[in-house]
């Protein structure tokens, strides 16, 4: 669990680690109690949330039994936020469903040919220098060729 907070100490708005939350039951109710236990273990209330981020589960945001309708009756000024994380997956998923399937495949392929290579990637940040070379050269040159 993630908390955004204004720092009176350092005078600026710091997010902070909590710590992970073993969840066993994904009902609304069992998740906003878990939540709040641990807001109430850093010494804070729920009563001054005024942002929850999350993703787009029913028990996350539904109108009813789910953390946010539990949570709105508590923290009056708070608002939704969608989870940033989540909406970009998304976004790169759709994305990738409207490339050509051979596209597609090679550019989710890309990490796996290059995790357990140390060579392969070596190579591939060699070819990169070699590729961008006149690119540096350009972006560095400070009179016009003539």
């Amino acid at each position: 669990m993630l908390v955004r907070f204004l720092s009176d100490k350092r005078k600026e708005i710091v997010t902070g680690f909590t710590g992970l939350i073993a969840v066993r039951e994904t009902t609304g109710e069992k998740i906003f109690d878990l939540i709040h236990k641990e807001i109430k273990r850093c010494g804070q209330s729920l009563a001054s949330c005024i942002g929850f981020a999350k993703d787009g589960a029913s028990n996350m945001v539904g109108c009813n039994n789910s953390v946010w309708s539990r949570l709105k009756a508590v923290a009056l000024f708070c608002v939704q936020l969608k989870c940033i994380c989540h909406s970009l997956a998304l976004c790169i998923q759709y994305a990738v469903s409207k490339l050509l399937s051979n596209n597609g495949f090679l550019l989710s392929e890309i990490p796996n040919w290059f995790r357990h290579s140390e060579l392969r990637r070596e190579a591939y940040k060699e070819l990169f220098r070699v590729m961008n070379t006149a690119t540096e050269f350009e972006a560095n040159r400070t009179t016009p060729f003539p």
